[in-house]
């Protein structure tokens, strides 16, 4: 198993619940013709967000093994929590059913 296969897991079991999510990437890149590295995404933004069947937003971080989130995640999911969101640590789907 890898943190794609958590990935993959959440996003059907919340788009099975009901919930409107995607995935979202960030990173970067440098394209071979440049030297200009291109950058995606915010920062410790989470892996899965979306929105709930009643309209809530919600961020779900994927982790798998003994990862943890890092400062910025965590500090993305505070800011989520702090405008009444919902912000998920999911190791697993399990994670998913006891939050929700």
């Amino acid at each position: 198993m890898t943190e794609g296969d958590v990935v993959n897991a959440c996003l059907r079991y919340l788009l099975y619940k009901g919930y409107w999510v995607w995935r979202h990437n960030t990173g970067g890149f440098k394209p071979k013709d440049s030297s200009r590295f291109i950058r995606f995404g915010a920062k410790g933004s989470p892996d899965i967000i979306g929105l709930s069947p009643t309209g809530t937003f919600i961020g779900v971080e994927c982790k798998y093994g003994k990862n943890k989130p890092t400062d910025e995640q965590l500090h993305f999911g505070e800011q989520i929590t702090s405008r009444n969101g919902v912000y998920i640590v999911a190791y697993g789907v399990e994670d998913l059913e006891r939050s929700l």
